[in-house]
């Protein structure tokens, strides 16, 4: 049994091993893309902000995922990478899970950033000084909320963790937070004293449980709420 098996998984079911290479090309063309993305912004002149959230930015991460998604999907389909391999089937209590994980999220960020504020308080300052902007429209968040938290977690959790199975539980969990952080750095201190808790919490969750959709129900929670709020009074965020 691997390191990452749990009951009511068949074991007919779980994706097919994936090589190092494969894997190590999936994970570059992500950070690839989305490394290039300030690049990609500043020559049309939009987003010039790490935190600013408007409309144009926002369908450009989902453009970008969406090329990720046509560039891998049809091989790790042929290859036998399906949903119901790699996570327990949808049920109506995810969505009750989903609002514990999001709930422990915003536990996991504040306990983040008062760790933080003892260890680096200059750090922690500067982080807490950062404001995000814009002004979303209720369509896109819309658009945003039902795709980008499905790509990124099915990443993180669905493909890389699944991929690295036969891996000790500590490597794994550290490969799959470090690409979570890696994949948010653009928010600067806050990408670890916010995403670096919650990435534990919920890969901890995953591993445990392999529940993912609980996972992806969480992230659309914390994405609606924090471009709703946005959209409502940019002052409620700071």
């Amino acid at each position: 049994m691997s390191a990452m098996s749990a009951p009511g998984i068949d074991t007919e079911s779980r994706p097919p091993a994936m090589s190092t290479g494969l894997l190590l090309l999936v994970v570059a063309s992500v950070l690839a893309l989305f490394g290039a993305s300030p690049l990609v912004r500043q020559w049309l002149g939009v987003g010039r902000s790490s935190m600013e959230f408007s409309d144009v930015r926002l369908l450009g991460t989902i453009a970008f995922e969406s090329v990720l998604v046509v560039a891998w999907g049809p091989l790790l389909w042929r290859r036998g990478w399906r949903a119901i391999a790699v996570t327990h089937p949808l049920a109506p209590s995810d969505a009750l899970r989903g609002f514990g994980l999001a709930v422990g999220a915003y536990a996991g960020y504040a306990m983040g950033y008062l760790t933080m504020l003892l260890v680096a308080p200059a750090l922690a300052r500067q982080a807490a000084s950062i404001t995000a902007s814009g002004t979303p429209s209720w369509t896109v968040i819309i658009v945003v909320v039902m795709i980008n938290p499905l790509f990124e977690e099915f990443f993180y959790l669905g493909i890389v963790a699944n991929a690295l199975r036969e891996r000790r539980p500590a490597i794994v969990l550290a490969v799959v937070v470090g690409l979570r952080v890696a994949l948010h750095l653009y928010e600067g201190p806050l990408a670890v004293m916010g995403i670096l808790p919650v990435g534990v919490l919920w890969s901890l969750y995953y591993l445990r449980t392999r529940r993912l959709w609980p996972v992806v129900a969480a992230h659309a929670i914390l994405d609606a709420l924090a471009l709703g709020l946005l959209t409502l009074d940019p002052k409620l965020l700071q």
